[in-house]
C-alpha cells in the first residue's frame, strides 16, 4: 500500500478537481490517499513519517521555504510528486502578473521542478520548458470521469443554436478575439431569431456592506457580447440583465443573449447541457501554447460541436473533422463564418459534436490516463 499525503487548497477550484480529485479518486487499489489543505510545514515528523509520497499542485510553499520543506520531507524518506499545468512565466495583460511578480512565483516554481523526485504535467509543449530543470517529467493529460453525474449527456433542445463560451476569469485577451465575429452576427439580419449567446460561469460578489455586485471579468464578457447592452433591444429584459439577479434565469432560454451563472466544481459541467456550439478562443502566446487542451476535451466528452482558434494546444485534438478552425491569420474562416455555418447547418452540429467526441473518449478517459500515473507513483515509491 502507498500512503500518499496530497496538498491542496483551501478553496476548492477547477485545478484542484481535474489535477487532484479526480484523478486520486479514481486511482484504484494500492493507494491510501490523505487530503490536507494546509502546508507541509504544519505537521510534525511523526505524522509525515507515514507517508511514501507527498504530491503537491503548482507551488510547494507560499512563503519561500520550498527547500526547507523538500529537504525535510527527504530527510524523513519522502518522495515529492510536483504537478503543474501552466507556464510561470506569465504575459504582462494576464490579471495575475503583478501577484507573480510580487510573490516570485517564477523563481518558487523553477525552484520546486529542480527539486522534485518527479513531475507531471499536461502536455507535450509545457514538458519541453519543464525538462530544462528536471529529467523525470511525464505527461499525464486532464482527463474526465464520465460517470460522474455532470458528464453525463442530458440534451436541452432548444430551436435556437446557443453558442456558449465558457471558461474561467482570466481569458480577456482570449474573449475579445471574439468580438468582431459576435458583432457581425448581430448585424446580419438574415440570422436574426436563429441564434443564441450564452457566456458562463456568471457570478456575484459581496461588498462589506453586503451589496452584491457583478464579478468585474463577467461583466467585461457581458458587455463584449452584447456591444455594451446596444444589441439588447428588449428595455424590459435589459434592465434585468443589469440588475445582476439570478433569480428568473431559467426563463431566458428564448432570448437571443443569456447568461449562464457559474455552478460548482462539482456540477460547472452542466453548463455544456444548456448550449450546442461551444466557442474556444485562444490568444496565441508562448504562455497560451503551454495551456492544456481541457476546453476541447470538455465539450467532447459532453458531445458538443466546437469553434476552435487553430492554435497550440488545441491544434493537437481539433481537426476538420471534429470542428471548425479558426485561423486568425486567414480569411476563409473566422469566428462569425463558423457561426453562421452551425446556424444554416443544425445537422452538422451533431456530427462535429459526435465526432470530437470519439476522439477524445478514450484517451482522456480518467482510467486510462491513470493507468501511466499508477505506474509512475508506483516507481517512484518502490
Amino acid at each position: 500500500m502507498i500512503n500518499v499525503l496530497v496538498i491542496t487548497s483551501p478553496r476548492l477550484t477547477g485545478l484542484n478537481y481535474h489535477r487532484q480529485i479526480t484523478p486520486f479518486n479514481n486511482i484504484g487499489e494500492g493507494f491510501a490517499l490523505q487530503e490536507q489543505k494546509v502546508w507541509v510545514d504544519e505537521f510534525d515528523d511523526e505524522y509525515l513519517k507515514q507517508f511514501h509520497m507527498v504530491s503537491f499542485l503548482r507551488i510547494i510553499s507560499s512563503e519561500g521555504k520550498t527547500k526547507a520543506i523538500v529537504d525535510r520531507l527527504h530527510k524523513l524518506g519522502i518522495k515529492v510528486h510536483f504537478d503543474i499545468d501552466d507556464y510561470w512565466v506569465l504575459p504582462v495583460r494576464h490579471p495575475l502578473y503583478a501577484h507573480f511578480k510580487q510573490g516570485n512565483i517564477a523563481e518558487q516554481t523553477i525552484e520546486a521542478l529542480k527539486l522534485a523526485d518527479l513531475v507531471t504535467t499536461t502536455t507535450e509543449d509545457l514538458a519541453k520548458k519543464l525538462k530544462v530543470h528536471n529529467d523525470n517529467v511525464h505527461i499525464l493529460p486532464n482527463a474526465i470521469n464520465p460517470d460522474e453525474e455532470q458528464w453525463k449527456i442530458n440534451e436541452t433542445p432548444n430551436e435556437l443554436v446557443r453558442f456558449g463560451y465558457i471558461a474561467g476569469v482570466h481569458h480577456v485577451q482570449d474573449v475579445e478575439l471574439l468580438v468582431p465575429g459576435i458583432l457581425r452576427l448581430w448585424k446580419d439580419r438574415d440570422l436574426h431569431g436563429k441564434f443564441q449567446l450564452c457566456p458562463g460561469g456568471f457570478n456575484l460578489n459581496k461588498d462589506e456592506n453586503g451589496k452584491m455586485w457583478m464579478n468585474a471579468y463577467y461583466h467585461y464578457v457581458e458587455q463584449c457580447f452584447t456591444d455594451n447592452y446596444k444589441m439588447i433591444r428588449d428595455s424590459d429584459y435589459k434592465g434585468y440583465l443589469q440588475g445582476n439577479i439570478p433569480d428568473g434565469n431559467d426563463k431566458t432560454g428564448d432570448k437571443p443573449y443569456r447568461r449562464l451563472w457559474g455552478l460548482d466544481t462539482f456540477n460547472y459541467a452542466k453548463l455544456y447541457d444548456l448550449i450546442d456550439v461551444s466557442l474556444v478562443p485562444l490568444y496565441s502566446t508562448m504562455f497560451s501554447s503551454c495551456k492544456s487542451e481541457l476546453k476541447l476535451i470538455e465539450a467532447g466528452f459532453k458531445k458538443k460541436a466546437c469553434i476552435v482558434s487553430n492554435v497550440a494546444p488545441y491544434a493537437g485534438i481539433a481537426t476538420d473533422e471534429n470542428s471548425i478552425l479558426v485561423n486568425e491569420n486567414r480569411n476563409y474562416i473566422d469566428w462569425f463564418t463558423g457561426m453562421r455555418k452551425f446556424i444554416k447547418d443544425k445537422d452538422l452540429i451533431k456530427e462535429k459534436g459526435e465526432a470530437l467526441y470519439e476522439t477524445v473518449k478514450d484517451k482522456y478517459h480518467i482510467k486510462n490516463v491513470n493507468v501511466e500515473r499508477v505506474q509512475l507513483f508506483k516507481r517512484l515509491c518502490e
